[in-house]
């Protein structure tokens, strides 16, 4: 998708066919289009709904249609989602409201837990604010979204800004540094860190950012430490080429990069 829209064709999103769809690809899906329908105002980007119930319900209640051209798509909203909100600051109320929304359906003896998250979240916005974008702030922007389920009363929440990516914002060792200019010569393996072991080490509070102000990026620490304490499980970062799902300990780079970093986690 990303080659025909960068060529200046115009894009069909087909997802008829789609039997499965999750929050975080959703929350992601949302802000592509949106990157681009801003980057190419040229480019008309149209498309259909699953015919899968569940899913085009999903679909359709996120707020999907709140940020394409769409016609003849019924509104429906349901209290079990609170639908995709794209700010570019941080957003005290926003964050409130979703700390209430999971306290509605998680209860209130969760709620030292749910504090916790929802100081997170708030130190992702700021994240957002002063390291995703050092180059470019007129493209300062996040997105968020969380669902209940109430088959498993459980609760995920995603989190998505689409910035540079946090291997980017880290200000890497000198060694490091060395190992990827020596692994670009050419007959010399590739030794360089991968993405992945960058942002374990981030998560650890092991690195300071590019700006070489002090580590202000809690958000990383924040959320492990949330994942760690039980607050939150299934936690999973994809950043750039870099994928960890925490709970599986699963950590790889991948061959097709993300644009940006997304977040997403599992309450109740």
């Amino acid at each position: 998708m990303r080659n025909h829209i960068e060529g200046e064709a115009n894009i069909k999103v087909d997802l008829q066919d789609v039997v499965f769809m999750t929050p975080d690809a959703l929350l992601y899906l949302v802000a592509f289009l949106d990157y681009y329908r801003i980057k190419k105002s040229n480019c008309r980007i149209s498309g259909n709904v699953p015919t899968d119930t569940r899913c085009k319900r999903l679909l359709i209640q996120s707020g999907f249609f709140d940020y394409v051209h769409s016609k003849g798509i019924p509104k429906d909203r349901s209290v079990r989602i609170l639908k995709i909100e794209k700010h570019s600051l941080v957003e005290g109320p926003l964050a409130k409201n979703i700390l209430l929304f999971c306290m509605r359906h998680l209860g209130e003896e969760n709620r030292k837990q749910l504090r916790d998250v929802y100081r997170t979240i708030l130190e992702l916005m700021n994240n957002t604010r002063d390291h995703a974008y050092p180059e470019d702030r007129e493209k300062l922007r996040w997105y968020i979204m969380a669902v209940y389920d109430a088959n498993t009363t459980s609760l995920t929440v995603s989190f998505l800004d689409t910035g540079v990516g946090i291997p980017a914002t880290i200000r890497r060792k000198f060694s490091e540094k060395i190992r990827d200019i020596m692994g670009q010569v050419p007959g010399i393996s590739q030794t360089a860190p991968k993405q992945n072991v960058l942002i374990r080490s981030a998560l650890a509070g092991d690195f300071r950012t590019r700006t070489d102000e002090g580590y202000r990026g809690k958000g990383l620490p924040s959320i492990y430490k949330c994942f760690e304490g039980g607050s939150v499980r299934n936690l999973t970062i994809v950043s750039n080429q870099a994928y960890l799902n925490l709970a599986s300990e699963t950590g790889y780079d991948l061959v097709k990069g993300l644009r940006g970093s997304l977040y997403s986690w599992t309450m109740g």
